[in-house]
């Protein structure tokens, strides 16, 4: 069977210039999780509706995350809890365009995903004063927030021809808690999330999901590290998702 790199030299290309117009910093995510085979069996049904972003030659693409959370984990306990208004704080750093922001996720009663980020000169460990101004301004409240984890992985991220949608597919995720070596290593799992302005079912990827009968999840790969990592944290309402993320990297 092909891999996957073979697999995506099929798909027609789009640069990151040309994806501004479909930049959805407001929007709807759907996450699904499955099996590293499954992805090498629908790549090739995918090529005809979606491009491929290329970055300096590579359609796929190296994420490193930072996260913060207070020091006794409200954003990770509020997504535990259910709380419909959630926050993550990260620095993310995009490999291979250079590009480095410090960013705000906040999911509102509408389950509607709103991110505002600024660029930055690298990821850091600490914020500073600047950086702490913005989450304030954003959050319009002071959170005292100190660094919890970073994640590493593998992005391919595709563009749809026909309607505003990107299809974001994660892959090689890895995690660990600084100075500490890397905790996890999870090569067979894929998490794919849809990005739309609202949830829309027509989508082809979301077709193909109904096809292969797989169910929307609410994974996270932030509360997935964090509970990996500090296990005294109550996980009880992330048992299923990890389940599928067991069964899915064998």
């Amino acid at each position: 069977m092909p891999n996957i790199q073979t697999q995506i030299l099929k798909f027609k290309t789009i640069s990151l210039k040309e994806m501004n117009s479909v930049k959805l910093m407001n929007r709807i995510d759907t996450k699904f999780v499955f099996n590293k085979s499954l992805l090498l069996d629908i790549l090739p049904d995918l090529k005809d509706n979606y491009k491929i972003l290329k970055i300096n030659g590579n359609r796929f693409s190296r994420y490193n995350s930072i996260y913060f959370d207070t020091p006794n984990f409200l954003f990770y306990n509020s997504h535990h809890n259910g709380r419909v208004n959630r926050v993550k704080i990260r620095f993310r750093e995009y490999v291979d365009s250079g590009l480095c922001f410090l960013e705000v996720k906040k999911k509102n009663p509408k389950g509607k995903t709103v991110k505002s980020r600024v660029n930055v000169k690298k990821v850091y460990r600490k914020l500073n004063k600047s950086h702490k101004l913005f989450i304030e301004k954003q959050l319009k409240e002071n959170y005292e927030l100190e660094y919890c984890h970073e994640n590493f992985f593998n992005r391919i991220t595709l563009v749809n021809q026909s309607m505003k949608e990107r299809l974001t597919i994660d892959f090689n995720f890895r995690f660990k808690n600084y100075p500490n070596k890397i905790v996890d290593e999870s090569k067979n799992i894929i998490i794919a999330e849809l990005k739309q302005e609202k949830l829309n079912r027509h989508s082809y990827f979301y077709k193909i999901m109904r096809e292969k009968r797989l169910r929307k999840t609410g994974m996270s790969k932030y509360c997935f590290a964090t509970s990996a990592i500090f296990p005294r944290l109550k996980s009880n309402r992330f048992k299923p998702n990890f389940a599928i993320l067991e069964k899915n990297n064998n």
